[in-house]
């Protein structure tokens, strides 16, 4: 593996060279650039499956503003490195396209080691890993946990097991919905992030009897500040060598563990109800999810709670997003309500509800059938044409 680096300030870096090459990375002089130059020319340097670092400690905004062309490189992975920094700043390079930061006022040399033994291993083991599907809701009431329930749960029946991961960090539904009382959560598991390994993660899930291995997320009111995005990443790197199917079911779109699973993802399932508050957010989640480096036609919607009284019709919704929407769950109170009291996935105990049959023909959809294609940007200003519905919508 090869590694470049940026920076105005040669003496320190040389010196992440020297440690580079100590790692056994390979990083020459001639890699040693000034900031100037991926700045102004990124585009001319073959950073193609590279180990990157570039420094913020002076033209951090204008290192921002360009990183996501000079991210666009295949296979390269991005550092960024400085003084300590807000958490919010952080976020906005790994939106930007940067896979990691690396502070050097906490023993730099360690952490620099530490990324390069993560990225190695990611690379060595990325042969072996399952399909990863994130599911994600622009919004609250869009029954996203029930629907990964019962989505892991068809894999599960396909493929003979499935892994299903609650990154809910401030308490989610998972475990609850199936009825589960785990010994282990993805706090206790991320909290060894440093010797973490694949008997550890198997020792952390609770079986269902739909065969989905559930890692639950920590419990509510609880201090999770412990969990790094680093140990998420090989949490989701281990479910991935583990299972030949992964579901996650994600808090938000917004924390950094939350947007850098969103860009491993094979598919995104974004789930949304079709009404006007709804739609909004999905135009927001869209336009966000775009400008984080998430590619296009890796999302699929999915319209929830379909079929009630009122509600906007799919061809207005598609205009309005920009893409064809990929299933319709419809509304199925009493089957979704007898699942959640009973703890089992409404496919499992309602498998010809119209609910079920709605997700099975989804998970069809994502075994091979032709995709509903998201086109990269709208036309016009989001939110006024988001809000130009209440004239067009049959309410």
């Amino acid at each position: 593996m090869k590694a470049f680096i940026a920076s105005d300030n040669d003496p320190l870096a040389f010196k992440l060279a020297d440690t580079l090459q100590d790692l056994g990375v390979s990083c020459s002089e001639s890699n040693v650039l000034s900031l100037a130059q991926i700045l102004d020319h990124g585009g001319q340097f073959e950073f193609n499956d590279a180990l990157v670092l570039l420094d913020s400690s002076t033209r951090s905004e204008l290192l921002l503003a360009r990183l996501p062309e000079v991210a666009k490189a295949p296979g390269a992975f991005f550092v960024i490195f400085g003084p300590s920094c807000a958490p919010r700043q952080i976020v906005e390079f790994i939106r930007a396209g940067a896979n990691d930061y690396l502070d050097l006022s906490h023993h730099p040399s360690e952490e620099l080691a530490a990324i390069v033994k993560r990225l190695q291993a990611s690379r060595k083991e990325s042969d072996a890993c399952g399909r990863l599907i994130s599911i994600t809701s622009c919004n609250s009431g869009c029954g996203a946990s029930t629907i990964a329930a019962s989505l892991a749960t068809l894999l599960s029946q396909q493929s003979g097991s499935c892994g299903l991961l609650d990154l809910h960090l401030t308490g989610g539904d998972l475990a609850v919905l199936l009825q589960l009382e785990p010994r282990h959560t993805l706090l206790e598991l991320a909290q060894q992030a440093d010797t973490l390994d694949a008997a550890m993660l198997q020792q952390s899930l609770s079986q269902h009897a739909s065969g989905v291995n559930l890692l639950a997320s920590p419990e509510p009111f609880v201090n999770h500040r412990d969990i790094s995005s680093a140990a998420i990443s090989r949490i989701v790197q281990l479910a991935r060598m583990q299972f030949s199917q992964v579901v996650v079911d994600l808090e938000d779109m917004f924390h950094q563990e939350q947007v850098s699973t969103l860009r491993e993802s094979d598919e995104i399932v974004m789930i949304f109800r079709p009404d006007f508050v709804s739609l909004v957010r999905a135009r927001k989640s869209l336009d966000f999810m775009y400008e984080s480096g998430v590619q296009h036609e890796k999302i699929r919607l999915v319209a929830s709670r379909c079929g009630q009284p009122r509600q906007l019709s799919l061809s207005v919704v598609e205009n309005s997003l920009g893409a064809k929407i990929a299933a319709c769950i419809p509304e199925d109170p009493v089957a979704v309500l007898t699942s959640i009291n009973l703890g089992v996935p409404v496919v499992s105990e309602s498998p010809d509800s119209k609910f079920s049959r709605a997700l099975s023909a989804f998970v069809d959809q994502l075994n091979g059938v032709t995709k509903a294609v998201l086109r990269p940007r709208f036309s016009t200003n989001a939110f006024n044409a988001v809000t130009s519905l209440w004239g067009k919508a049959s309410l």
